[in-house]
């Protein structure tokens, strides 16, 4: 495991669409990309991984990334003693190694090592609640529920 640079933004897209496409089971209409998304979470990285409150890790195998992590600092409004979180954005380990690699749990435990670093004491992250297994991932690192996020559709009547 390392930290991502530039050139691996191609390769990290290549997953993030595979981390989209898994999401599609819970939520067809949520989780549908535009046919630009590739591009866009492409130009979006190669940006952020300049941004030194933003972090990358890629887990690789022979010079090719199977597993990747990114993260953010984030800050909250001045009204909070506590300002700044960690984000946990997005985490994905190809399937073929995910079993008994430990390479999602050593991927996590960078990035908090990253935010420990940077003086970071909470970290956050979000999972659809029908995502069972990424459920049970976060509680296995010790993620507690904090908050609910909640989501209202509107329809014609309002």
């Amino acid at each position: 495991i390392r930290q991502a640079k530039k050139e691996d933004v191609e390769q990290i897209s290549d997953l993030e669409q595979k981390l989209l496409y898994h999401h599609k089971q819970f939520d067809e209409s949520l989780y549908t990309t535009s046919v630009e998304s590739r591009n866009s979470f492409s130009n979006w990285l190669s940006r952020k991984i300049e941004d030194e409150n933003f972090i990358s890790f890629v887990f690789t195998v022979n010079n090719k990334i199977f597993g990747y992590i990114t993260g953010w600092i984030d800050e909250r409004p001045p009204i909070y003693e506590i300002r700044r979180f960690g984000c946990l954005s997005n985490i994905f380990v190809d399937e073929k190694y995910r079993s008994g690699t430990g390479a999602a749990k050593d991927l996590a435990y960078c990035l908090f090592d990253w935010f420990k670093q940077k003086g970071i004491k909470y970290v956050k992250t979000s999972c659809d609640e029908r995502n069972n297994n990424g459920l049970k991932f976060f509680y296995s690192l010790q993620f507690e529920d904090y908050s609910k996020t909640m989501l209202k559709i509107l329809g014609e009547e309002e």
